[in-house]
């Protein structure tokens, strides 16, 4: 098997927004499909598999243990883990709040770079989102991705308060986190 340099993580199955922005992603670019594979977790009934093959990606399928449970969540992050081994894998992506939660655990245990791709827009103070967003936001990241900028608008969106994180953003202007990095400017 060819070494593949990115591997995104993905939960669901079905077709939503996260889900179109991956397969969109993936079937634009050769270089990216050749460089990348995609791990699914399983959740849900949807066809998501089928149509990255057919678009010419490759997938692995993992059966993901829920978060709530965490042998199984153990289990997972040592599947992913011996795949990130096998394939030489250097950059883990998350490709929305539930996968990051993965990527940043499997980033933890391999220290490969761990990217988020962001979809969700949170809502502040941070206690006001839900135990997932929660946890995938204060996860160890290196880059967060935003695919609107919705979703880039808050502050929270940089997570990984501890260990190795993107954030808070550095100004390009200034080189100090004075608030214009968060918003664009």
């Amino acid at each position: 098997m060819d070494p593949r340099e990115f591997m995104f993580v993905q939960s669901t199955t079905e077709i939503g927004g996260a889900e179109t922005v991956l397969t969109n992603a993936l079937s634009a670019s050769d270089e990216l499909r050749r460089r990348s594979l995609v791990v699914t977790l399983g959740f849900g009934c949807g066809d998501l598999p089928l149509r990255l093959r057919r678009a010419g990606v490759e997938v692995v399928e993992i059966d993901g243990g829920r978060l709530r449970r965490p042998f199984r969540v153990a289990s997972t992050v040592r599947q992913l883990r011996d795949l990130v081994r096998k394939r030489g894998v250097r950059i883990v992506i998350g490709n929305g709040t539930h996968p990051q939660v993965y990527a940043s655990m499997l980033s933890m245990v391999t220290a490969i770079r761990s990217v988020y791709f962001l979809h969700a827009i949170y809502r502040e103070p941070l206690w006001k989102n839900g135990v997932i967003d929660v946890m995938a936001l204060l996860s160890p990241c290196d880059l967060v991705l935003a695919n609107s900028r919705a979703s880039r608008s808050s502050r929270w969106t940089g997570g990984g308060f501890g260990g190795r994180s993107a954030w808070p953003p550095q100004c390009v202007s200034c080189g100090t986190w004075c608030g214009n990095a968060a918003s664009g400017s």
